[in-house]
């Protein structure tokens, strides 16, 4: 009798780890909408010096994501192979972003990571920028992308 109760733990055990595990990894739900990234990019840079100049598509293998982040995707893949979960399409965005009243060409690539409707991950890489200059873009981008820890890559 003890064996089968410890059986039946051992199964329940199983069963809710593995109901936590499918929904930590295919429920989360703190993404913008990738169709307003150009527009939140753009009131973040409100009041600055900065001025988007050109927007495009990018390859998704050109941003630098966080691991953990890849580890959580590589699984909703896999999920999706099997029938478990939806992963729509990727793809990348790219706003490119200039200091214009500068000579120095300073300069931000604001890349995202988008999968179907949602915006994944965002990496900003950056050049010719001062410590100052750049704590007060993470500051501003930090505020405008609260969900996101926002790869910072100094390109200089």
């Amino acid at each position: 009798m003890k064996i089968i109760k410890n059986i039946t733990i051992i199964i329940l055990i199983i069963i809710l780890s593995l109901i936590g595990f499918y929904k930590f990894i295919t429920y989360d739900r703190n993404y913008e909408w990738a169709k307003l990234f150009y527009e939140v990019t753009e009131n973040t840079l409100k009041n600055t010096e900065f001025k988007i100049i050109k927007t495009n598509s990018i390859n998704i293998d050109s941003i630098k994501i966080l691991p953990e982040k890849k580890i959580k995707l590589e699984i909703q893949k896999k999920l999706n192979k099997i029938g478990l979960m939806n992963y729509g399409n990727e793809y990348g965005e790219q706003v490119i972003v200039q200091n214009l009243k500068n000579t120095k060409s300073k300069l931000l690539k604001i890349k995202g990571f988008c999968v179907g409707d949602h915006l994944i991950a965002i990496e900003i890489e950056y050049s010719n920028l001062t410590k100052n200059e750049v704590n007060k873009l993470q500051d501003k981008f930090s505020q405008s992308f609260k969900n996101y820890k926002i790869t910072w890559t100094n390109k200089s």
